[in-house]
């Protein structure tokens, strides 16, 4: 589990600490304020690699869909348009083009600025991913021109991920994985794995990929863990007797069996189901990861939101996984405290601020968060609806964060 976490020169970001993490991160706040950014850093983060780049760049629109979604994207998109260059996907994810040094020095004009993301957990494993362009001139890694040529192209002057491991202080894991862009558009790398734990990121669109809710729940069925996800929807929505996976069409799909007997494609029942099942199947599969998920209360109707908040929170505290969900809803919000009772510990608040240009993340206890929603307090960080507010604490929150 995630206990700190570095941001550096991402997105609306400088630089960012978060602190204080815990099994429930909610990450609220006024819109450009970083809570979307904040949520793709864990992403890009945890996983470490090319594709995490690849499809949030996709989901927001700055580079064409690619064609296969990973397990945990939370869409799924098809490919049109023109090929997209190496700068079309990172460009944007760097705050500023011009390199910092950290002792106030100049770092040169061959140094070239990077991304940092930074990470402890609770088992005091610090991991680091920083994100450059290669130096201009450099030739591209061997391994990485010869995936290209295969494509029917050239590697051009990569990105270079570098990634670090440190146990005890002692660096247990260093690799440098180059990155450039195919011929077809899509993102080519030397091969490497995920940096850190499985990192699932679950996107404000709803349409989320059946290969994964296919894929999870079969093999959650092999291991008899599937019924668990498939009686919270039993009883939430008694009309769905059961769950099972069809292929009708010959592409394999979730399925709903319904009270007369019929069998309904999931997504055809209803699309907030079909995301509650989606979330519920990862939160069930995968164990000691991170879970990424915006804008939860999207598809849900206000009457869900208290049993949806207490399925995330026992799902994960059963299977070990770590929780940050994004929210704009106060009446989500607000169905909170009854799920967090008496574990505040295991709960805490985020809210992303921008003033003056600057954005920053201020957190604020599980104990506070709760005190200020049971007080009707504004905790999202929005004043009069178009600016977030003077960086105030709440009357409910005072001797609380």
């Amino acid at each position: 589990m995630i206990k700190t976490m570095e941001i550096g020169n991402f997105r609306c970001f400088e630089r960012v600490q978060l602190s204080g993490l815990t099994r429930v991160n909610v990450v609220t706040g006024a819109n450009a304020s970083g809570k979307s950014a904040v949520l793709e850093a864990l992403y890009i983060a945890g996983n470490g690699t090319a594709r995490a780049v690849e499809l949030i760049s996709a989901a927001r629109m700055q580079a064409p869909p690619v064609a296969v979604a990973p397990p945990g994207l939370g869409i799924l998109l098809a490919p049109h348009g023109q090929p997209a260059s190496i700068g079309t996907y990172f460009d944007p994810l760097f705050r500023s083009a011009k390199a910092e040094s950290h002792d106030g020095g100049d770092t040169g004009p061959e140094t070239p600025a990077q991304i940092l993301f930074s990470y402890t957990d609770s088992e005091g494993a610090e991991y680091t991913l920083k994100i450059a362009y290669q130096r201009a001139g450099a030739r591209a890694p061997r391994e990485l021109m010869v995936v290209a040529r295969g494509l029917g192209g050239q590697a051009a002057v990569p990105i270079i991920f570098d990634r670090q491991k440190k146990v005890n202080n002692q660096v247990v894991e260093q690799t440098q994985v180059a990155i450039a862009v195919a011929p077809t558009g899509e993102l080519i790398q030397t091969p490497s794995r995920p940096l850190g734990p499985a990192t699932l990121i679950f996107g404000a669109n709803i349409n989320y990929a059946e290969y994964d809710n296919v894929t999870w729940f079969s093999q959650l069925k092999e291991r008899n863990e599937a019924d668990k996800a498939v009686s919270w929807v039993q009883k939430e929505f008694p009309f769905v007797e059961g769950i099972e996976v069809l292929a009708p069409t010959g592409a394999s799909g979730l399925y709903a069996i319904m009270h007369d007997g019929t069998r309904r494609r999931m997504a055809n029942v209803s699309l907030g189901i079909y995301k509650i099942v989606s979330i519920l199947l990862a939160a069930t599969h995968t164990r000691n990861g991170i879970l990424v998920i915006d804008e939860i209360e999207n598809g849900i109707f206000y009457e869900k939101y208290p049993a949806v908040w207490r399925a995330l929170y026992d799902f994960a505290k059963e299977t070990e996984n770590q929780l940050f969900v994004s929210s704009h809803s106060s009446e989500c919000l607000a169905a909170l405290p009854d799920v967090i009772g008496d574990a505040t510990d295991d709960f805490c608040l985020l809210r992303a601020e921008r003033e003056n240009g600057t954005c920053t993340v201020r957190r604020i206890s599980g104990i506070a968060m709760a005190a200020a929603l049971r007080g009707e307090n504004e905790v999202r960080g929005f004043t009069n609806g178009t600016e977030s507010d003077t960086g105030q604490v709440p009357p409910a929150l005072r001797g609380y964060a």
